[in-house]
């Protein structure tokens, strides 16, 4: 069982991560088209060239392949893989069926000796090959397209809160700077006034 202590350092790397991948990427918008893709990546059907796909997209596109593999691993797991490779063939079979596809007949031939193997372990009547390159892929675009403008507002909401909190800590500075510079003048002025006061009053009683 995880403990509250693992579960909050958890949460604390998490967020300096997330920190330091605002601080590498300065454009709000380039950073939340790199999350989605990571997002398409993670639902993408391409078993094993999740890796690959990261970094081809960040070359094509330049952007930060660090922050595309965090996202798609962040999703897809071996925790979570199951669920997202299942909500991604579940979708893909709804679509062609309820576009009254018959998608099982135009499997390939091996894909019988796959259907043996997992019906033991996934109540599925039958696999289909393309329900699952279709599902995977379609709902992959959809969930990047439809978390992008979150995704930027979030970014942008981060990064107004770094800056004020930054502006803040820069005053407090230039008003301790100030005040440590205004301490010592203060004293030299009331030394001189003391003095000034003594020699008014002495040269008075005389």
């Amino acid at each position: 069982m995880i403990s509250k202590m693992k579960v909050q350092h958890i949460i604390g790397r998490v967020k300096q991560r997330a920190k330091q991948f605002l601080y590498l990427e300065k454009n709000g918008t380039k950073l939340a088209v790199t999350c989605c893709i990571g997002i398409y990546i993670a639902f993408s059907p391409f078993i094993g060239l999740h890796t690959a796909m990261a970094f081809l997209f960040s070359w094509l596109l330049g952007i930060n392949c660090a922050v595309v593999l965090t996202v798609s691993m962040v999703i897809n797991n071996p925790w979570t893989m199951v669920p997202v490779y299942g909500a991604g063939y579940f979708f893909g079979d709804w679509l062609l069926a309820f576009n009254t596809i018959n998608h099982h007949a135009y499997n390939p031939t091996w894909i019988a000796a796959v259907t043996s193997w997992l019906k033991y372990y996934v109540p599925v009547d039958g696999f289909s090959f393309w329900a699952f390159m279709l599902g995977g892929n379609v709902l992959g675009v959809m969930l990047a397209l439809l978390c992008y403008p979150f995704i930027k507002k979030l970014i942008y909401m981060a990064a107004n809160k770094h800056h004020v909190l930054r502006t803040v800590v820069h005053s407090k500075r230039a008003v301790a700077s100030l005040k440590a510079k205004a301490v010592p003048m203060m004293a030299q002025v009331a030394r001189k006034s003391h003095l000034q006061r003594t020699l008014y009053e002495t040269g008075s009683s005389k």
